[in-house]
């Protein structure tokens, strides 16, 4: 396989334009953790099967459910709220969400209610669509929205003398609330030329307070961004996966057989690196399907070959791609 030269890298990978001045950007958020521990994974999960009279007469459908928890090991009690075509798509919506569990949920605590709406349109790429809402989301909402910092400082600083020098990079904070009076424990990532900025989101995020916070830790995390005006460095628009693929470092000493024909291609993909501190964040865009799941695991060991500059450049942004129909067979390279 021939790899992209170093201008090929610039031009096609990599985007950049002149810095004029200053700013930070940041958004912290707090997940919904109903969302995030609900089984089985989104990755894995996969669809209602689409009734197959419906789908072979081109009939469309929609059901709209919601989920009652009522324990950490028990299935969901199941309350139809809408539904458009006929009782077949109920039927096999009832079906799929047998097998969902809320294992985070606490034993003898309110029960918990999950919003499901499944979509069924036999003319589309994937047939079955799905959108998940919490009802409680406006309760983790409110609680990023109270989190606050001793000093008042809305923002970590971005020292005078790295502006000079024009450094710039993402880096990536956990934090931990335990108690409304104390700071969160805090870990920071970023790049080796990123340390200076990592050290100020980590004094600034221990600053940080939960006042409304109550029971359990509650974990928050985000993205920051120390960036010029004007300015914009990462992945460029438009990436094909075969241009990343070539970029995959010790791709030639790998083993791989993956007919993505077989996993419903063409399908949209993001990611995210995040390497090497951490896996990549790769995230089906659409409907996910379990089918995916050991090519997506491949893609968040990718480790990318390019310069320590370009690295920084890219690490923390994230890059969307369609994935097309093809097979790919590579072995290892015989050593001459």
């Amino acid at each position: 396989m021939r790899r992209a030269g170093a201008g090929w890298v610039l031009a096609a990978v990599i985007g950049l334009l002149a810095p004029l001045q200053v700013r930070a950007q940041d958004q912290m958020t707090v997940p919904s953790p109903y969302q995030q521990c609900l089984t089985p994974a989104g990755a894995v999960r996969g669809d209602p099967e689409y009734p197959f009279y419906a789908f072979k007469t081109g009939l469309p459908g929609r059901v709209k459910v919601a989920l009652n928890f009522d324990s950490p090991t028990s299935r969901p009690q199941v309350e139809v709220l809408e539904k458009e075509g006929g009782t077949e798509f109920v039927e096999a919506v009832r079906e799929h969400v047998q097998v969902f569990r809320l294992p985070c949920l606490p034993a003898g605590a309110t029960p918990a209610r999950l919003l499901f709406e499944f979509v069924f349109q036999p003319d589309r790429r994937e047939p079955v669509r799905l959108e998940i809402q919490d009802p409680a989301r406006a309760r983790w909402d409110q609680r990023a929205a109270c989190i606050q910092h001793v000093a008042g400082v809305q923002k970590p600083d971005y020292p005078e003398l790295l502006r000079r020098k024009e450094v710039q990079g993402r880096v990536w904070a956990q934090m931990q609330f335990t108690a409304p009076d104390q700071p969160p424990r805090v870990q920071v990532f970023g790049r080796p030329a990123h340390k200076a900025l990592m050290a100020e989101v980590d004094d600034w995020a221990r600053g940080l307070r939960m006042p409304c916070h109550e029971g359990p830790p509650i974990d928050v995390h985000n993205w920051y961004v120390f960036i010029l005006e004007e300015t914009a460095y990462g992945f460029k628009p438009g990436l094909r996966f075969v241009e990343l693929l070539s970029l995959v470092d010790g791709i030639e000493r790998q083993t791989v057989n993956i007919d993505t024909t077989t996993l419903g291609c063409p399908f949209d993909l993001r990611l995210r690196y995040q390497q090497p501190d951490r896996k990549n964040a790769v995230a089906q865009l659409g409907n996910a399907q379990a089918s995916r799941r050991e090519f997506t695991a491949w893609l968040e060991s990718w480790q990318f070959k390019l310069s320590a500059k370009d690295l920084d450049r890219i690490y923390g942004d994230a890059v969307t791609f369609t994935v097309p129909c093809l097979k790919i067979n590579l072995t290892p390279k015989e050593s001459t």
